[in-house]
């Protein structure tokens, strides 16, 4: 063999020698030719001071006496970095992010004795972190920080971030802590946090493994406060938390997320983190009045970030949604709309619906509807999807007073024109069980006859639908531009016979049946159907008929105006010599509404008009809703009475006998 092809022979296991031996002495020689390469690419001074020791295995690690990083001469700071003592590590792969200038750049990890670091950003786009011709990196991510002492500095009006931390040590329980401190405001709220390792920093590496350490955190931002106990790992984070604040978007917008404008709230649970998806099991909640609980996921892989899981509850109050629609803001101030005005007007932030995607199942054990309501909502179960910006609330299942409510709700937060979509239907709610109203108070001015309460102001089963459509950023925009339709009628339902009396101004009945008890009429036809144009709601048909009574009411409500003129005429079946037959009517605003007997024709005639009126419209609500052949018949043929009958007088008519229970056929059987 020649010297030749020796030398050939030789040259690898030279070469890897050399590396071998560069690697153990940590490729010292390099510091001032990195010193000059890294000048020079990242476009300001960078100073590198021995000892350096650098390594491949595994990761790229570096260890410096001190690395000093000047800032961009129009930034007025004293540089970007300063550090002493500094270990970092970079995975290979997150080298890839310097190739992409919209990406950050990560560091897998970052310790040192001390360091001073200002990231500055200014209004032109500009940042103190970004090097040569970079004008969009945002900044570095650091996956695992050890900082003996120091101060970081952000100012960042794309972040809407203007914050100071600061790092240090301090005695606890003998035994030196780690204590990080920031401080400023972080989207336009003051912030103060800390987070504390009792035991210190951890003596191990990141890429070394090692049991997860104690840690302790608070935080009081925007009159929020979060407390935190639990331990922190390499690739672990774990523990318990509680929070309360003046309403769920303060903790949204803390974490950059989206969550509901809400009344003041407390929540307890556990969070924890062993992979790239976050586990929040939240315990117990108490939002304002309601009772809820959930177990979740939020997952910050895609944009933007998921959160997925389930929301229970023993008890939710829907007054507690308010807030949502505008009616406080969200550090808890209540919203006044404009003087005369009663509809919230305050602007929703619907365009953030855009920064989350989520699928939540709800299955709430009830709803309260509030103190006009007997009976709640219970159960309801429904899901909760939002998606690129439409937030949909579908395949709801409720129950109430023996009925069933279900249907889709849907916003599409368009940032041009937010639209907002309603279609629901109900069926079988029993209205005395339903409504306080219906049942007699311990203070009803009715006498009866025996010992027995006084019977129900109205009973029977509620059926309908309402398809509606609306578009604007509130909720007095949304109301003010509605489209759609809603009908509502009433199967095997009574009237009391006073009340129907008292809408037909008969003085001389209403007098009676004061004095000798209250009855039930039953109701042979009950149906309102309501056309919505352009925030403009109609009666197509609105009456109620009985033996006794046929009540009818025309006009409209206007949400636009926030008005109100409706008439209600009552055009009695039997004869009475003190009857004013006068319709009535309900004027003025939503918040000073006023009734008055109206100064028109007799209610026979105004009745009849309106009964011709509504003949064509009635037959228009069967394809809408199912209104039953035998509802249809029983209302077409009370409405033919009222336009044949218009200029006849009244017929006289019994009064029913009702025994206890009876049901709408026997009541009139026993005419």
């Amino acid at each position: 063999m020649t010297a030749r092809h020796r030398f050939l022979w030789a040259l690898p296991l030279l070469l890897i020698a050399a590396v071998v031996a560069c690697e153990a002495s940590g490729w010292f020689f390099l510091r001032a030719p990195a010193e000059s390469i890294l000048t020079s690419q990242m476009g300001r001074e960078v100073r590198i001071t021995a000892p350096l020791r650098l390594h491949f295995r595994r990761t790229i690690r570096l260890e410096l006496g001190a690395l000093w990083i000047a800032a961009p001469a129009e930034f007025s700071v004293p540089h970007l970095v300063d550090a002493q003592g500094l270990k970092l590590s970079l995975h290979y792969a997150d080298l890839l992010a310097l190739r992409r200038p919209t990406e950050p750049l990560r560091l897998a990890a970052l310790a040192a004795d001390y360091i001073d670091v200002r990231l500055i950003r200014l209004a032109d786009g500009q940042a103190s972190w970004q090097f040569a011709s970079e004008t969009t990196r945002p900044p570095p991510i650091v996956e695992h920080l050890g900082l003996q002492s120091g101060e970081i500095v952000l100012r960042d009006p794309t972040l809407t971030a203007d914050l100071d931390a600061r790092i240090g040590t301090r005695e606890s329980e003998g035994s030196p802590a780690a204590v990080a401190e920031i401080s400023g405001r972080l989207r336009e709220r003051p912030l103060r946090a800390s987070i504390t390792l009792p035991d210190g920093l951890p003596r191990t590496q990141p890429e070394e493994g090692g049991e997860p350490i104690a840690a302790q955190g608070k935080a009081d931002y925007g009159g929020l406060h979060l407390d935190f106990t639990g331990t922190v790992g390499a690739d672990d984070f774990r523990g318990a938390v509680a929070i309360k604040g003046p309403s769920l978007s303060v903790l949204g917008r803390l974490f950059d997320t989206v969550l509901p404008t809400t009344a003041p709230f407390t929540l307890q649970g556990t969070v924890v983190k062993d992979s790239p998806v976050w586990q929040i099991a939240v315990t117990s909640a108490r939002v304002g009045k309601s009772d809820l609980a959930g177990n979740f996921t939020y997952d910050t892989r895609s944009q933007p970030p998921r959160l997925d899981g389930r929301l229970t509850g023993r008890n939710f109050v829907l007054a507690d949604l308010a807030p949502a629609f505008g009616t406080r803001n969200e550090d808890g101030a209540v919203v006044n709309p404009a003087r005369g005005r009663t509809l919230p007007d305050r602007p929703l932030d619907l365009p953030a619906l855009t920064r989350l995607d989520a699928g939540i199942a709800i299955d709430l054990e009830q709803v309260d509807l509030g103190s006009a309501f007997r009976q709640p909502i219970s159960p309801l179960r429904a899901k909760l999807t939002l998606d690129g910006g439409r937030m949909t609330l579908s395949d709801i299942d409720a129950s109430t007073a023996q009925g069933l409510l279900a249907g889709t709700l849907a916003i599409d937060a368009s940032p041009t024109r937010p639209e907002w979509r309603a279609d629901l239907g109900w069926d079988g709610v029993r209205l005395d069980n339903w409504l306080k109203a219906a049942k007699s108070a311990p203070d009803d001015i009715r006498r009866q006859a025996t010992d027995q309460p006084p019977p129900p102001w109205f009973t029977g089963k509620l059926h309908g639908r309402t398809q509606l459509v609306g578009h604007g950023r509130s909720t007095a925009e949304l109301l003010a531009s509605l489209d759609g339709r809603t009908t509502i009628f009433v199967r095997d339902g009574s009237l009391s016979h006073l009340a129907l009396e008292a809408m037909g101004l008969d003085v001389a009945q209403g007098l009676g049946l004061l004095l000798r008890g209250d009855d039930r009429q039953p109701v042979e036809c009950a149906v309102i159907d309501l056309d919505a144009r352009s925030g403009r709601m109609t009666p197509r048909v609105a009456m109620i008929a009985t033996p006794v009574t046929v009540v009818m009411i025309d006009g409209n409500i206007d949400f636009v105006q926030e008005q109100l003129d409706l008439r209600l005429t009552a055009k009695p079946q039997n004869v009475s010599p003190l009857t004013l037959r006068t319709p009535l009517r309900v004027r003025g605003s939503f918040a000073t509404p006023k009734l008055s007997a109206d100064a028109t024709p007799i209610a026979a005639r105004a009745a009849g008009a309106l009964g011709l009126a509504l003949l064509n419209p009635l037959a228009a609500i069967l394809p809408f809703v199912d209104l039953g052949v035998r509802d249809a018949a029983t209302c077409s043929q009370a409405l033919a009475g009222q336009v044949s009958g218009a200029d006849r007088p009244p017929r006289r008519s019994s009064r029913p006998v009702e025994p206890p229970g009876a049901n709408r056929d026997q009541m009139k059987q026993t005419q």
